[in-house]
């Protein structure tokens, strides 16, 4: 049984040169984590957007301090992901920067990204019942710009969309930092 997560990237900038600085992803069942990523070499510095690291709060600094390398995070997400269908309020962009972090993944392998709204057509009057599970979900996980947080407010806003209030989840996020 194919297994759904919802997913979030937080990304060093808005442009075709920016790369992803955090990923993170809740399961149905609310299990989760996130992982910051300590930018390669290769990663360029001009790839670096303040205004991105303005809205997610996240300074190259720390990534390099505290995040995880991209090959290991990219294993890691193959690792969890490769038997999840992927959810995104964002698709086409978190699509882009997962490919460039599974660049780094020992295993070649793609992880489509698919939008969020697919799971729509599932519910009866879906604009009516999608803003109802937003505000819901605002509630409990309000988005906040990190991967953690946003994935579990998708995952929050498709509990409500399936009629169930979203119980706590168990998640974590991954940091070398002190």
């Amino acid at each position: 049984m194919t297994r759904l997560a919802f997913l979030d990237i937080e990304a060093s900038g808005f442009g075709p040169g920016s790369y992803p600085v955090e990923v993170g992803w809740t399961f149905a069942d609310g299990t989760g984590e996130a992982w910051l990523i300590c930018p390669p070499d290769e990663w360029p510095a001009a790839g670096w957007e303040m205004e991105a690291e303005a809205v997610h709060g996240l300074s190259r600094v720390r990534l390099e301090r505290e995040g995880w390398s991209a090959a290991y995070v990219a294993d890691r997400v193959v690792a969890q992901l490769a038997d999840a269908r992927l959810y995104s309020d964002a698709a086409v962009i978190d699509d882009h920067w997962l490919c460039r972090l599974l660049e780094w993944s020992s295993l070649p392998v793609s992880l489509p990204v698919r939008p969020f709204e697919e799971l729509l057509p599932l519910v009866k009057d879906a604009t009516v019942a999608m803003r109802a599970a937003i505000e819901a979900a605002n509630r409990s996980f309000p988005r906040c710009h990190r991967a953690l947080p946003d994935s579990q407010h998708l995952w929050a806003t498709w509990h409500h969309l399936q009629g169930v209030s979203a119980p706590s989840g168990v998640v974590t996020e991954r940091s070398r930092g002190p």
